[in-house]
């Protein structure tokens, strides 16, 4: 799976550099999306196979770390080309670096045989239909009350069928764990408002104070360091203070941020 995604992600990347027209970009852009939407949970599945224990938590710390430092790191580079060279340049970069991904897949990773569980269709394809049209609802949608019942209607169904399905795609067990459950609302809300910040402040930063793709592209790179240091640091806080005042004392550090920012304007 792993490499299928990578494949896909790599076709997408090739398509949307070399796209003539914004529905062919939109197009790409969406293939894209499949593969790193398959890349994600196949990486993370990987890693605890491969580790457990505080390798794991270690092993997670890097990966998040490096996910904070790519961000960066890809925001100056995509600065610098489109500004001296083409914003097509960024999509390209992408096809050398899933060969070489390709590559070590398959000299790394050992060959397994494919399991012969059933796959949950239904269940992926109501999921997909659901949160698909929650989107819809939210960022394009003529008829937003009635694309928005139909999606939380159908999510019902989706949770009805998972709860009586032995291979569910979302075994609704999971959630009885609090701290698990948590974390996953901690998670949602963290995606979903660095997702929009990214967006909004790169459009603010260039279009209010009218700063060039590559300044843009510094200007971010603050928050990624800081990310990416405090993913190497936390396991560390984590294995002497664990994770209730780990995240306590990130939790006091952001609202400080956030106080002196809202007295500053």
């Amino acid at each position: 799976m792993l490499s299928v995604a990578l494949v896909i992600f790599m076709v997408g990347s090739f398509l949307a550099g070399l796209a003539p027209t914004g529905t062919i970009m939109i197009a790409a852009r969406f293939l894209q999306g499949i593969g790193s939407a398959l890349l994600a949970p196949t990486s993370m599945a990987l890693l605890v196979d491969y580790f457990e224990g505080p390798a794991l938590v270690k092993a997670i710390a890097w990966y998040s770390s490096i996910s904070g430092l790519e961000s960066s790191v890809g925001l100056v580079l995509g600065g610098v080309l489109a500004s001296y060279w083409s914003w097509r340049v960024g999509f390209y970069l992408n096809a050398p670096v899933c060969l070489l991904m390709l590559v070590l897949t398959a000299k790394v990773l050992p060959k397994t045989a494919p399991q012969s569980e059933r796959f949950d269709v239904i269940g992926t394809i109501s999921s997909v239909l659901g949160c698909g049209l929650l989107v819809y609802s939210l960022t394009g949608a003529s008829r937003v009350g009635l694309t928005l019942t139909i999606a939380i209607m159908i999510l019902a169904i989706f949770l009805l069928i998972e709860k009586h399905r032995s291979n569910a795609i979302l075994p609704l067990a999971i959630f009885k764990n609090r701290i698990r459950s948590m974390a996953y609302l901690n998670r949602t809300i963290l995606n979903g408002t660095i997702m929009g910040y990214w967006f909004f402040i790169s459009e603010y930063l260039q279009q209010v104070y009218h700063y060039s793709p590559l300044v843009t592209g510094f200007a971010y790179l603050p928050i990624s360091l800081t990310m990416f240091l405090a993913a190497v640091i936390v396991p560390r806080l984590i294995t002497h203070w664990h994770n209730k005042w780990t995240f306590f004392g990130g939790r006091q550090h952001r609202l400080n941020w956030l106080y002196l920012g809202a007295s500053h304007h």
